[in-house]
């Protein structure tokens, strides 16, 4: 955490401030098991994202969810561009891997 986010984060709790949340960047961050094995396969990912109130995966087969930790089954096999969105507020942090299925 950045000196600026616990200096924000020790106000709005010294102060019971509402809303503080809402001030801190979110932090998109994510591990998955399951990929590289034939399809079908399902893949499980693990959202570890900081600072969020909701979240938007795009898995790269034109499947979306906003789901905190989905899983999702690949019916075909390839290489897919999988993206987390994190968002808090109007903050939006995204990180994006690509995990093969054969």
């Amino acid at each position: 955490m950045g000196k600026r986010s616990l200096y924000i984060t020790l106000l709005c709790f010294a102060f019971g401030l509402l809303g503080c949340e809402e001030k801190l960047n979110p932090i998109a961050s994510y591990t998955y098991t399951g990929s590289n094995k034939p399809a079908p396969a399902e893949v499980r990912f693990t959202n570890n994202s900081k600072n969020a109130t909701n979240y938007v995966w795009e898995f790269g087969d034109g499947a979306t969810s906003t789901e905190t930790n989905p899983k999702h089954t690949y019916s075909t096999g390839g290489t897919f561009n999988v993206k987390l969105t994190a968002k808090n507020g109007k903050n939006i942090d995204s990180q994006s891997f690509s995990i093969s299925i054969f």
